[in-house]
């Protein structure tokens, strides 16, 4: 399987928060296991095997924005989905996902015409609009209040592993398991697996905990991203990227599940770096692990660059990494 191609293929495509089933990964998933869908919206691939499955979960949404007017002048008002940056949206191309894609643009004022002060900050959301090239009449043909809007970032390599676009929050966790199956299907492991495809995380909405409630598992490991140093992110508050996965240690994570992930990296000589959380770690992991009676879970992280925005950046072999990292843990290599 070539991860690269998959996060460069993925993270183009939509999905926004709610919107999930429109990434239609079945067909990767199916290849491996049965899959179906949860009532609100998660996939999840059963690969069968020995013993109670090993749970590995990458959220499949991404964040974006929601129109919640059309104005006379045939502007779209919007609010965010998740945690959209807001700096970075002046002029910035979109696509609506109306009755059919409509592309549009974020408006942005003039510097000539600024009052004083307003060029120092971000504008609030009730302060921007898409512009569709429309009257009212004619987005309300195509458009309507709730469409969602993604704002493009389309994939592109600035070296031969430095992938950046918008959406590989969480798309290259969704590359890495889709990698970990392929490792574990070339290699004969008869371990029970189970894929979960997250849905509604960059909302804090329920898809990891209900979807974990539904499988049950004995132990499970979320993947997520996780922030990578650069200019204004200090070494101590962040990863460096392509210096492997990095594996959380956190009040709320199974200390000794840590321990072993970080045991297997070292056996099998796969590069890792430490991630420390004082407490809820703000991803998948912290709703799985309290689903049901309580389940014992990792946080495997990839290093990522500005983050939430349509520019995100991983390095490829980070992610790879991260596959294979998976794949030796539940092989027992560690």
């Amino acid at each position: 399987m070539n991860i690269a191609s998959l996060c460069e293929r993925l993270c183009g495509r939509d999905g926004i928060t709610g919107r999930e089933a429109s990434l239609d990964l079945r067909e990767e998933l199916a290849s491996f296991g049965a899959v179906r869908q949860t009532p609100v919206g998660s996939l999840i691939c059963e690969v069968p095997g020995e013993g109670a499955p090993i749970l590995l979960d990458a959220h499949a949404d991404r964040i974006g924005l929601i129109v919640t007017e059309i104005t006379p002048e045939g502007f779209l008002r919007f609010d965010k989905v998740g945690g959209m940056d807001r700096r970075v949206l002046c002029a910035s191309a979109v696509t609506v996902r109306g009755r059919r894609d409509v592309p549009g643009v974020i408006t942005s004022v003039p510097p000539h015409l600024m009052k004083d002060g307003d060029g120092d900050k971000a504008p609030q959301f009730d302060e921007l609009f898409v512009d569709v090239g429309m009257t009212q009449e004619e987005a309300r043909a195509v458009i309507s209040v709730g469409d969602a809007v993604t704002v493009d970032g389309s994939p592109r390599f600035l070296s031969d592993s430095r992938l950046t676009g918008a959406a590989l929050d969480d798309r290259a966790g969704v590359a890495a398991l889709l990698g970990t199956l392929d490792i574990l299907r070339e290699n004969g492991c008869g371990r029970a697996v189970t894929v979960m495809l997250s849905a509604q995380e960059e909302t804090g909405g329920p898809g990891a905990g209900t979807g974990a409630f539904a499988v049950q598992p004995a132990e499970a490991i979320a993947v997520d991203v996780s922030f990578a140093v650069q200019d204004g992110v200090a070494p101590h508050q962040a990863g460096k990227l392509g210096a492997g996965p990095m594996i959380c240690f956190s009040p709320s994570l199974s200390r000794e599940m840590s321990r072993r992930l970080v045991n297997t990296a070292e056996r099998n000589g796969i590069p890792y770096q430490l991630e420390v959380a004082s407490g809820s770690t703000g991803t998948n992991a912290d709703d799985i692990a309290g689903s049901g009676c309580g389940v014992v879970t990792g946080l495997v992280s990839i290093p990522q660059r500005n983050m939430h925005t349509q520019a995100e950046l991983v390095d490829v072999e980070d992610v790879k990494a991260v596959a294979l990292l998976l794949a030796a843990y539940i092989m027992g290599e560690d």
